[in-house]
């Protein structure tokens, strides 16, 4: 792992560029398992995203703590859900699904804990 002051980036053992890195730590992957997860997601302002965003999480059977959206400006809107997760792939599964609502453009974790 190459690690600089805010950014770390992740090669394979048999990378060619480890030689030449100034700075190496070691890593490995952790699966997550019963997390909680802030997700983020910005919009396009239109009547009913927000509904539709809340119903993709429902049907995912997805337990929601928190929600609350925000205008950001008068064409663009950010939603915030706290969800609990039973595992990472219950994530990846609902962000792939946030992406395909129309007006959705862009959904990231901003903060996790287990």
């Amino acid at each position: 792992m190459e690690v600089s002051q805010f950014k770390a980036k992740i090669h394979k053992n048999d990378c060619v560029q480890i030689k030449t890195l100034k700075k190496k730590e070691e890593a490995s992957w952790v699966r997550l398992k019963d997390f909680t997860a802030e997700i983020v997601v910005e919009a396009e302002e239109r009547v009913g995203i927000y509904a539709e965003t809340i119903n993709t999480i429902v049907r995912l059977n997805l337990q929601m703590k928190k929600s609350k959206g925000n205008l950001k400006g008068e064409q663009h809107a950010e939603f915030v859900f706290e969800i609990h997760f039973a595992s990472l792939e219950y994530l990846k599964e609902l962000l792939e699904r946030l992406e395909k609502i129309k007006g959705i453009k862009k959904t990231y974790v901003r903060n996790w804990t287990q």
